[in-house]
Order: C-alpha cells, then structure tokens, then sequence
C-alpha cells in the first residue's frame, strides 16, 4: 500500500455515522486514493472555544476519516509544537510563553498552509471561522478549486467555558461570548459558500456531536 495514498476506515459508527459525505464512504481500498486530487478538500471547522472542535477532528483523524496527509492550520497547535514555546512555558509559565511565541507561530503555521495550498494538499481547519479574515480564506480555498466540507460544533457558552477554563491558558469567558457572535453574523455566508455545511451539537456530554441539520450542494470527491 502507497504511503501517498489517502486512507478511510469504516464509517458505520460513532459519531460520524449520521454525517452524509461520512456515512457514504464506508470502507474503501487506500490505493484509490492518490495524494493529491485534481479537486483537494478542505476540512473546515467552525465553533467557539470549548465546544470540541479539536476533539471532533482527534476522533475523525484516530477513526481515518480524514487524508492523513493533509496540512491542519491550527497555530496554537503550531506554537504547542515549538520546543522554544515549550521552553519558555516551563521556566516563565503560560502567559509570558504566549506573548512571546504567539505571533512567530502563527506566521509558521500560515506559512505552511500556503505552501500546502500551493502544492493543492488536502487542508484541515481547525480555528473557530469567527472573524471575515476566515471567510476570506475559505473563498480563496474554493476559488482555488478545493471542495469546501464544514463541520460547526455548536455549544452553549457556559458548557464551552467551563470546558475552556480547565486549559492551560484560559480564555475569557466574553472573548468567547465575542466568538460566538462572529460566528453566528457569518453563518449564512458560510452556508452559501462551501459546498457542505454540517451543524453538530456536544453540549451535552450523553450525547455528543449530535447532527443537528446537513446542507450539501456536491458530492465530495474523496467519498464518491
């Protein structure tokens, strides 16, 4: 089996059985699948902190349901990553490792993400899509040939600060009230953008990532 190929692993379970794209590709040969598509997908998360946006993808990626080989813009996982953030968060705590380390990640994760768009890699988004600078970008990706599939996780703001809190460097309980606005003014540009727009709920931990409402106006390449 090609190390390039794009690998899927069964889908009849768990919380991505009642996702269309998802539940339509069950189980397929890995050699199908080259690296690099004439069509590459963009996996685009949306949902404030706390709400499971990282967890989701963690599942998706354990359960092979995403391109193993695709680029995932995540800065703060970027600056996580960075042996000097890591340094400087030991000796002079969370706070000061940030200040120092936020900005320098961030352009090393854009960087990144560029060359993967230049290369037309598979991407993964793994932000909160709060803010037009992401609108912006997803109308890049699609104007640049990707297939657009977003995944919003919905979930209160106390659940999502009470999650948040627990994290190394919290997050304001308004810089999430603030997240939550952007993303909800965006919505419909969003949902007339990208060519899926799922809508999962995981407020509620007995029943998480519950699919609240599908929209697809394609079908995506990679589960055809």
């Amino acid at each position: 089996m090609s190390d390039k190929a794009i690998k899927y692993a069964d889908m009849s379970g768990g919380i991505f059985a009642d996702i269309p794209a998802f539940a339509s590709a069950t189980v397929k040969d890995a050699r199908d699948f080259p690296a690099r598509t004439e069509e590459p997908v963009a996996f685009i998360m949306s949902g404030i902190p706390g709400a499971g946006k990282s967890s989701f993808l963690k599942s998706a990626a354990q359960k092979g349901l995403l391109p193993f080989d695709a680029y995932c813009l995540d800065p703060d996982a970027t600056m996580k990553s960075m042996p000097q953030y890591r340094a400087d968060y030991a000796a002079l705590g969370a706070d000061k490792a940030y200040e120092l380390w936020e900005l320098p990640a961030r352009k090393a994760a854009y960087d990144g993400f560029e060359a993967a768009i230049a290369s037309r890699r598979h991407v993964v988004i793994d932000m909160a899509c709060a803010r037009a600078e992401n609108l912006d970008m997803v109308t890049r990706l699609a104007q640049a040939g990707y297939y657009t599939r977003m995944v919003r996780i919905d979930c209160d703001v106390d659940t999502a600060y009470a999650r948040a809190v627990k994290r190394d460097r919290p997050m304001p309980k308004a810089r999430i009230v603030e997240r939550a606005a952007g993303i909800a003014a965006l919505e419909a540009d969003f949902r007339a953008l990208v060519d899926e727009y799922h809508i999962l709920d995981n407020a509620d931990s007995a029943r998480p990532y519950r699919l609240v409402a599908s929209h697809m106006r394609k079908v995506d390449p990679l589960s055809a």
